[in-house]
């Protein structure tokens, strides 16, 4: 039993030593992982301090970098700017210069325009007292020249009259011719080559007076000018109203129809002459529809109306062919009226939206 118990403590003490020896492995393997996690954890920490001294110099050059290369953009871009700033100063300066030559030339032609614009609508003021101190004695002499008329032409001596209050005289730089007014506002027709190139107009009328005239529109294929009888300062009349004719539909014009070609070249010496319609569909080089006449059309007398025994317009007497006695012609008055139509409304269109 002894025995026993001898060899059961011997076991005991054997296992404990077994047991002793494994923790006092167990602690010199800890020991030793400590150690070698510190000297890790010494490694590491090193590494990342070289590291984190690294990209602080690598900051710091790039910081550095990026200050100088900044400085440099920022001193390039202000050059340029600079550069640009002067060169768009320069180029306005330029502009400006330019825009001031152009202004001046263009205030020049509106000064230009204007006096030329003052030669359309003048009076011929010199010659205005004059023909105001000879009117009485001249307006005897048209009334003996109307009566005169009217014995030589019977069949329109009704209206011979009436008519020559409406024609007028246009006495230019260039020369004299006639017109016929169609409007109570005082717009009148004549040919284009009457008042073409022209730089000073007087407006005579039968009862001795003289008017400034305003330039409204022209076609020169047509030969057809329209003019408006205004005050010396250049303004419609608008307390006065002035006699005209009206058109007559030339398309019932026929051939045989008698008629008048009336003028009044001088400004109070009227020509009047009776004849008949020999032809109703002549036309002139650009196409105008013209009548054929054979009353003849006298110096001066272009632009006068060519009336029939109603009173109304058939036609603006255009031109004579020449060596042709006794042959002239008129331009239709469905052309005449068709454009002064159109001119006067496109004026008068112009002056409302003024």
């Amino acid at each position: 039993m002894k025995e026993k118990l001898t060899h059961f403590d011997q076991d005991i003490k054997e296992k404990e030593y077994s047991l002793y020896n494994s923790f006092v492995m167990f602690k010199k393997v800890t020991i030793v992982f400590i150690v070698i996690l510190v000297l890790s954890l010494l490694v590491v920490s090193y590494y990342l301090y070289s590291l984190n001294k690294q990209m602080q110099q690598n900051y710091q050059s790039l910081s550095t970098s990026i200050t100088t290369t900044a400085e440099d953009l920022t001193t390039q871009l202000t050059g340029k700017i600079n550069t640009v700033d002067n060169t768009l100063k320069t180029e306005i300066t330029d502009l400006k210069k330019e825009q001031e030559k152009k202004y001046a030339a263009l205030s020049t032609e509106i000064v230009t325009s204007q006096q030329e614009s003052e030669k359309k609508i003048f009076t011929l003021q010199g010659k205005l007292q004059e023909v105001q101190n000879k009117s009485d004695e001249e307006v005897i002499k048209l009334k003996q020249s109307i009566s005169s008329i009217q014995v030589q032409n019977k069949d329109f001596s009704s209206i011979i009259e009436d008519v020559v209050q409406t024609v007028v005289s246009l006495k230019t730089n260039k020369g004299i011719g006639s017109g016929v007014i169609i409007s109570k506002k005082g717009y009148l027709v004549t040919n284009y080559h009457v008042v073409d190139g022209i730089s000073a107009l007087g407006i005579f009328t039968s009862d001795g007076k003289i008017y400034a005239g305003r330039l409204i529109s022209t076609n020169k294929n047509e030969d057809i000018a329209v003019l408006q009888i205004v005050t010396s300062e250049g303004k419609t009349f608008e307390n006065k109203e002035f006699n005209f004719l009206e058109f007559e539909d030339s398309d019932v014009i026929k051939v045989g129809q008698k008629v008048i070609a009336v003028g009044n070249p001088s400004g109070l010496a009227f020509s009047v002459s009776e004849g008949i319609i020999s032809s109703i569909d002549r036309k002139d080089d650009n196409g105008t529809p013209l009548f054929q006449i054979d009353a003849a059309i006298n110096p001066g007398n272009s632009g006068g109306p060519l009336v029939t025994i109603d009173k109304k317009i058939a036609g603006i007497n255009t031109l004579k062919l020449g060596g042709t006695e006794g042959l002239g012609f008129a331009i239709k008055a469905n052309v005449v009226d068709k454009f002064a139509t159109k001119a006067i409304k496109e004026y008068e269109d112009i002056l409302q939206k003024e």
